[in-house]
C-alpha cells in the first residue's frame, strides 16, 4: 500500500516542476529595415557630372560623354541643360530615339526651349514622322521668330508638300536672317520660280545662284522651255528661255550657246 502513495507524490512533484517552467514569450520584433538611399536632388553632384560630361563631349568621348550626362540627370532630375546634352551625345552615338526621349524630357523642363524643338523637328523629319517635325519647327518659330534654322526647314518641308506660299513666306524669313545662306537662297528661289508672281525678285535670286556657281536656274529655265514648246505654249517658252538668258551673266560663252539656239528655235516657231 506505501508505492500507490510514492506515485502520487512524484506525479505531483513533476507538475509543480512543469508548473515553474517559465512561459514562452513573444516573438522576438524584426530588425529595421536598413535606411533607404537617399533620393532627393542633389545639384552639387550633377553639376559634377555635367562638367565631366562635357569635357568628354568636347575631346569627342560621346559614349563617356552620355554617361556622365545620364548621371548628372539622375542626380538632379530637375537639371535642364543636362537633358539637352544627353539628347546631344546620344545623337552623336546613333541613339536617335533615346535622344528624341531626352529631348522630350528637357521641354518638359523647359516648355520654352527653342533649340529642343528644332532638334525634335529635325529627327522627326529624319524618321518621315513630318506632322510631328512641322509641330515642333513651327513652335520653334514662335519662340525664335529671328531664328534661321526653325523658317529654314519649315520652308523646305513646305515646298516639299508644294505648299508654295507658306515656303516663301517661311524662307524668305531664312533669307532675312542669313542673307549669305546659299541653301536658303536657292530653295527660296525655286518656290518663286515654281509659283510665279515675283519676276524681279527671282531673277536676281536666280543670278546671284549662278554667279556663285550653281547652274541650276538655268537649267530649270531651260527645261521648262522645252515643256511649254512641246506643249505648243510658244509665249510660255519664250518667257522661260529669257529667263535662263537673265539669270546667267555668262550667256554669251560657247557652253550656253545651245540656249541661244533654244531661243531662236522658239521664235521661228512662233512666227
Amino acid at each position: 500500500m506505501g508505492r500507490p502513495g510514492a506515485e502520487a507524490a512524484a506525479a505531483l512533484l513533476l507538475l509543480g516542476l512543469l508548473g515553474c517552467a517559465p512561459a514562452q514569450g513573444p516573438a522576438p520584433a524584426p530588425a529595421p529595415p536598413p535606411p533607404a538611399e537617399e533620393t532627393s536632388p542633389s545639384p552639387a553632384r550633377a553639376i559634377g557630372f555635367f562638367n565631366r560630361g562635357q569635357e568628354h563631349f568636347r575631346h569627342g568621348e560621346y559614349a563617356e560623354a552620355e554617361r556622365m550626362f545620364l548621371q548628372a540627370a539622375e542626380a538632379d532630375p530637375g537639371l535642364h541643360p543636362a537633358f539637352v546634352a544627353l539628347a546631344e551625345a546620344r545623337e552623336k552615338t546613333g541613339k536617335k530615339k533615346e535622344a528624341a526621349e531626352a529631348y522630350r524630357r528637357a521641354l518638359r523642363l523647359k516648355p520654352g526651349d527653342a533649340k529642343a524643338h528644332i532638334a525634335l523637328g529635325r529627327l522627326g523629319d529624319e524618321a518621315k514622322q513630318t506632322e510631328a517635325a512641322l509641330y515642333h519647327f513651327e513652335r520653334a518659330a514662335e519662340l525664335a521668330p529671328e531664328e534661321f534654322l526653325p523658317h529654314f526647314w519649315l520652308g523646305h518641308l513646305r515646298v516639299r508638300r508644294g505648299q508654295l506660299d507658306a515656303a516663301i513666306r517661311h524662307l524668305r524669313a531664312a533669307v532675312r536672317a542669313d542673307p549669305s545662306h546659299p541653301h536658303a537662297r536657292y530653295w527660296l528661289w525655286l518656290s518663286l520660280a515654281r509659283r510665279g508672281g515675283s519676276e524681279d525678285y527671282e531673277a536676281e535670286l536666280g543670278r546671284r545662284i549662278v554667279e556663285e556657281g550653281n547652274e541650276e536656274p538655268i537649267r530649270f529655265y531651260r527645261g521648262r522651255a522645252a515643256a511649254e514648246f512641246r506643249a505648243g505654249r510658244m509665249e510660255e517658252a519664250l518667257r522661260a528661255i529669257q529667263k535662263a538668258v537673265d539669270v546667267n551673266p555668262n550667256w554669251r560663252d560657247r557652253k550656253w550657246r545651245g540656249v541661244i539656239e533654244d531661243m531662236e528655235r522658239y521664235r521661228r516657231a512662233r512666227r
